[in-house]
């Protein structure tokens, strides 16, 4: 019984250890004639090395499938109400778990109309002026939606984890 006991710990602690190292999640998005993404998971320091690419296009065929199901069974949100601070500490939470290591956006915009056009930059471009790698051009003359988009994202998926318990279990004191 206590062999029993000490495996239990042994495979509660080695999970432990696994969802506290941390997980990088590289992405590059390309629209030019045509929409061409890849995606790479880095564990372990680089170690292990999964290539989503090929998973994301089978899960969108597979969630269609699903939705169809999910319409009729709708559920309650599990943890009751949510309030607003509640949803403002999940992603300030996210928001420090989270760490950008490497962002570039480079790309040309236009949505046929000028006076259209002017509006979306001028809401952008106050979003883009943190980032160091951005660079959007806009085109007033024709409907373009084109460029390339890479990220480099490092977390940890146990504080996500303690983030989105404490989430859940915030409306139940």
């Amino acid at each position: 019984m206590l062999v029993v006991l000490y495996l239990i710990a042994f495979l509660l602690l080695f999970l432990l250890a696994l969802l506290a190292t941390p997980v990088e999640l590289s992405l590059q998005l390309e629209k030019e004639e045509r929409f061409d993404y890849k995606a790479r998971l880095h564990w372990f320091f680089g170690l292990v090395s999964v290539d989503l690419t090929g998973l994301a296009k089978k899960a969108g065929s597979m969630k269609k499938a699903k939705r169809k199901k999910r319409k009729a069974h709708r559920t309650k949100f599990p943890g009751g109400s949510v309030s607003p601070q509640s949803v403002t500490r999940l992603l300030r939470g996210l928001r420090h778990s989270i760490h950008v290591r490497e962002l570039s956006l480079h790309g040309r915009i236009g949505l046929g109309d000028p006076a259209c056009t002017g509006m979306l930059m001028g809401l952008l471009q106050p979003l883009l002026l943190p980032a160091r790698q951005v660079s959007l051009v806009a085109d007033y003359e024709e409907a373009v939606f084109e460029g390339r988009f890479s990220a480099r994202v490092r977390l940890v998926p146990l504080r996500i984890f303690g983030v989105l318990l404490r989430f859940f279990f915030a409306g139940r004191r």
